[in-house]
């Protein structure tokens, strides 16, 4: 697993992604990860600049579900909103 962290969204820079990922394999899959809900931080905008796919792999997002708050005011279940995250974020996807 490999965690890029990216600091700035526009311009988006697409020739230094392409480059970073061009070190691992094709067949890796490509993960925005945020803690936000769907519907806040930038997976949206990321999702309209690349869609299914960040050049030619597979591309998702782990986020937390759609919330009109960014927090659900619930320690317990921030905890476990936060395992989940963590699983679906360091997921292998089997061939």
């Amino acid at each position: 697993v490999a965690i890029l962290r990216l600091e700035q969204l526009y311009p988006l820079p697409r020739e230094i992604l392409q480059n970073l990922l061009a070190a691992f394999p094709a067949s890796a899959p490509v993960r925005w990860v945020q803690e936000e809900p769907e519907n806040m931080g930038a997976w949206r905008y990321m999702y309209r600049c690349f869609g299914h796919e960040m050049f030619g792999r597979h591309f998702s997002g782990v986020y937390r579900p759609a919330s009109p708050v960014p927090a659900t005011g619930s320690h317990n279940s921030h905890k476990l909103e936060q395992e989940r995250l963590l699983h679906e974020a360091f997921k292998v996807t089997k061939k």
